[in-house]
C-alpha cells in the first residue's frame, strides 16, 4: 500500500505554504491540484455542485492555455495529473471515483502521495473512517492551527477577494458584525475551522501519526516546523530549500484585514475557549 501525507486544514493557517514546502523539499509527490476535495465532497461537507463547477474552471482553463501555446505540446505527468483529475472531479459521480486514481499517472514512480483539503478538518467520524480505511491508520496527517481571531479575520479577507466587494471598511465590517449575530452556512464553517480541538480529538482516534503545527512557527521558529516534518514524514527534507521556500512567503503570511474594536471584541469572546484551548496545547500563545 501506498504511503500518505494528508493535510487537513485549518482553512487560511498556511496550507498553500506547506504544500508547497512538501512538493519542492521532499520526495513526497504533492498533488498538483493541492486541494482534491474528495472526501469533504464525498460526505456533504461541500456541495458536488462547487467542486464540478470548480473542476470544471480550472481544466478550461488549462486547455485553453495549452491549445494556444506556440509549438508542440508535450505533458509532463504533473500537468496530466492535473488535467486528469479534473476531469474525474468536473464530470464523474464523486462515489464512482477511486481516491488513489486522482494520482495517475504518477503513483508507480513515487512511494509517497499527498495532498491538502482544509475542509478534511471538517468531516463527520463516518467520513473520518473513509479516509482512513482508503490511505492507511499510519498516514501522516498535518494538521496547521492558527490564532482563532487571525484566522477568522483571513477568512473574512479570503470572502472580500471571492467577492471582489467594493464597500467600505465600515460596511464590510458591519455585516459581518451581523453574520455573527444571526449565524449563516459560512459562519459555522468558521467556527469548525476554529475548533483545533474536536478536530485533534476526532483524527488521533483513527490514525497513529497526528502533526500539529502551530502557525506561528512558520515565522518565528521554523526550525521547529522543520523537526516536526523530519520526524513524522519519513523521508529526507531538504534543509536548504525548505528555509529559501520560508524565506519567500514570510512577508506575505504577514497581510491582514484589520478589524475595528467592535468587532475585535466579539470576535475574542467567540472563540475565547478555542484561543484558551490551542495556547494550552503550545504551551504558548499563538498571536499570528
Amino acid at each position: 500500500m501506498k504511503k500518505f501525507v494528508i493535510g487537513i486544514g485549518s482553512q487560511r493557517a498556511g496550507s498553500t505554504l506547506l504544500h508547497r514546502l512538501l512538493k519542492e523539499s521532499t520526495n513526497i509527490y504533492m498533488h498538483p491540484l493541492k486541494e482534491l476535495h474528495y472526501f469533504d465532497t464525498k460526505y456533504k461537507v461541500r456541495g458536488i455542485k462547487a467542486l464540478q463547477n470548480f473542476s470544471r474552471a480550472q481544466l478550461f482553463r488549462e486547455i485553453n492555455l495549452l491549445v494556444n501555446r506556440s509549438g508542440s505540446i508535450e505533458l509532463n505527468k504533473d500537468q496530466k495529473a492535473y488535467l486528469r483529475a479534473n476531469s474525474l472531479l468536473a464530470f464523474k459521480d464523486i462515489g464512482r471515483i477511486e481516491y488513489l486514481d486522482l494520482y495517475r499517472p504518477n503513483i508507480a514512480d513515487n512511494e509517497i502521495l499527498g495532498e491538502i483539503t482544509p475542509e478534511y478538518m471538517l468531516l463527520p467520524e463516518v467520513g473520518i473512517v473513509d479516509l482512513q480505511n482508503t490511505v492507511g491508520k499510519d498516514a501522516t496527517i498535518l494538521l496547521i492551527c492558527r490564532n482563532p481571531v487571525k484566522r477568522f479575520i483571513s477568512s473574512v479577507k479570503l470572502l472580500i477577494n471571492y467577492h471582489d466587494l467594493k464597500s467600505s471598511h465600515e460596511e464590510i465590517e458591519g455585516d459581518i458584525i451581523k453574520r455573527l449575530e444571526e449565524s449563516d452556512g459560512w459562519l459555522s464553517a468558521q467556527d469548525k475551522f476554529n475548533d483545533y480541538q474536536v478536530a485533534i480529538e476526532k483524527f488521533k482516534k483513527h490514525f497513529d501519526n497526528l502533526v500539529v503545527i502551530n502557525y506561528d512557527n512558520f515565522i518565528n521558529n521554523p526550525s521547529i516546523i522543520f523537526e516536526q516534518l523530519r520526524n513524522s514524514l519519513r523521508t529526507n527534507i531538504d534543509e536548504n530549500v525548505f528555509n529559501s521556500l520560508l524565506e519567500q512567503k514570510i512577508n506575505t503570511l504577514g497581510a491582514e484585514f484589520n478589524p475595528g474594536s467592535r468587532l475585535s471584541s466579539i470576535l475574542k469572546n467567540r472563540y475565547s475557549k478555542s484561543s484558551e484551548f490551542i495556547n494550552d496545547y503550545f504551551s504558548s500563545t499563538l498571536t499570528l
